[in-house]
C-alpha cells in the first residue's frame, strides 16, 4: 500500500485550458496545493488527492461542469510527454494498449487501466485503485478523452466510441457525456470504459516510428517510478506540499489519502515516524538547493519549508553537524 501519485505532467493541458478561458491557472493551483507552474518540472509527482480536487476547483472556477471530459478529449495522448511516446511507438493498437497498460503505473500509482474482450468487441478499462478517492469524476472522464485519441491512433480520426461505460453513480450525467464523447452511455459496474471493435486491436498505428522507440521512454519512465513503500510515497507527498509551508500530519494525511491514525501506522510497520520522513525531505531538499548558487540562503529555507532563516540553520546543523554556509561551501556553491 502506497499513497496515490500523479506526475504533475497531466495538469499541463489543464493549466492551459484555464488560462486560455482566462482564469489565471496558477491561482487554482495553488488553492489544490500543487505547483503553480507544472510545465517547469512535468515529471515530480504530486499527490493524486491534489490532482483530482484541482480539477473540481478548475470546473467551478471556469464554469465548465464536465472540464475532466473536455480537457481530455482536446488532449492527444502525445501531450503526456514520455508515456505519450511510448504508446505512439507501437506498431499496433494491441501493443500500443499493453504499453499503456504498463506505463500508466509509472505515471500515475493509483490508476490502473486495462483490455477487457467481449466476444467481437473489447472495452478498453480505466478505475483508480481507492474508490474513495474524493472528486475522482473528473480524473475517470479526463482519462476516456485520453482513450479515444489512443484508439484514433488505428482507427482514424474520426473514429467514436461503440459505447462509453461509467460508474452507476455518474449516470445522471449520461446525456451530457453522450454530448462530449459521441457515444451512448451504459453503466459500467463501476469502472469507466471505451467500448470498441475488436479487430482494431491488430490495426497498425498511424505514423508509428518503429519497434524499439518506445524503449527510450518506458526506461526513462522506470527509471523515475513512484515509490514502491509506504513511507517513500508518503515522503513525496511531504516534498510536494513542503513549498506552502504546511507539513502537518494531518494536512499530509489528507492529501495521502489516509486518516492520521492509519498513516502513522503504516509508517510504524516499516519502523518510520512521520517527523523522520519530514527531517529527510527537508534535509534532501536543502542540500539540492544549496548546491544552487543561484540561489540565497533565506530562498534555500522557505523552498525548505521554514518561514525563519534561523531555525533553518539550526534544523540544518541538526541534520549534517554542519551550517549550511559551511555545507554549501565545501559543496562548491558558495554565495
Amino acid at each position: 500500500m502506497t499513497a496515490p501519485l500523479a506526475r504533475a505532467g497531466v495538469l499541463v493541458p489543464f493549466a492551459r485550458f484555464l488560462d486560455e478561458a482566462g482564469v489565471p491557472s496558477w491561482k487554482v493551483l495553488e488553492a489544490a496545493r500543487l505547483p503553480p507552474e507544472p510545465q517547469t518540472r512535468p515529471a515530480d509527482f504530486v499527490p493524486l488527492v491534489a490532482v483530482l480536487r484541482f480539477g473540481q476547483i478548475a470546473a467551478r472556477a471556469a464554469g465548465v461542469e464536465d472540464i475532466g471530459a473536455v480537457v481530455g478529449l482536446r488532449t492527444p495522448v502525445a501531450a503526456l510527454g514520455e508515456l505519450g511516446a511510448a504508446v505512439r511507438a507501437a506498431p499496433t493498437l494491441r501493443g500500443a494498449l499493453r504499453t499503456l497498460s504498463a506505463a500508466v503505473a509509472l505515471y500515475n500509482s493509483g490508476e490502473i487501466v486495462w483490455v477487457q474482450r467481449k466476444n467481437a468487441r473489447a472495452l478498453l478499462c480505466h478505475d483508480f485503485r481507492s474508490a474513495d478517492l474524493p472528486a475522482r469524476t473528473h480524473g475517470d472522464t479526463f482519462t476516456l478523452g485520453q482513450f479515444v485519441d489512443v484508439i484514433r491512433l488505428a482507427a482514424g480520426p474520426r473514429w467514436t466510441p461503440r459505447a462509453v461505460y461509467v460508474r452507476p453513480e455518474d449516470l445522471q450525467a449520461g446525456r451530457r457525456y453522450e454530448q462530449l464523447y459521441e457515444a451512448p452511455v451504459v453503466s459500467g459496474a463501476g469502472v469507466w470504459a471505451v467500448e470498441f471493435d475488436a479487430k482494431l486491436l491488430d490495426a497498425p498505428l498511424r505514423g508509428a516510428p518503429g519497434l524499439g522507440a518506445a524503449v527510450g521512454p518506458l526506461q526513462s519512465l522506470a527509471a523515475t517510478a513512484p515509490p514502491t513503500t509506504f513511507a517513500g510515497s508518503v515522503g513525496q507527498v511531504v516534498a510536494s506540499l513542503l513549498r506552502g509551508g504546511n507539513v502537518d500530519v494531518a494536512c499530509v494525511a489528507e492529501y495521502a489519502g489516509f486518516s492520521v491514525r492509519t498513516l502513522q501506522r503504516h509508517l510504524g510497520d516499516e519502523g518510520r515516524s512521520y517527523s523522520q520522513i519530514v527531517d529527510e525531505v527537508r534535509f534532501d531538499l536543502a542540500r539540492r538547493l544549496l548546491r544552487r548558487p543561484d540561489l540565497k540562503l533565506i530562498d534555500v529555507a522557505l523552498e525548505s519549508g521554514y518561514q525563519d532563516p534561523a531555525n533553518f540553520t539550526r534544523a540544518f546543523r541538526r541534520w549534517a553537524g554542519v551550517s549550511p554556509t559551511d555545507y554549501r561551501r565545501k559543496a562548491g556553491g558558495a554565495r
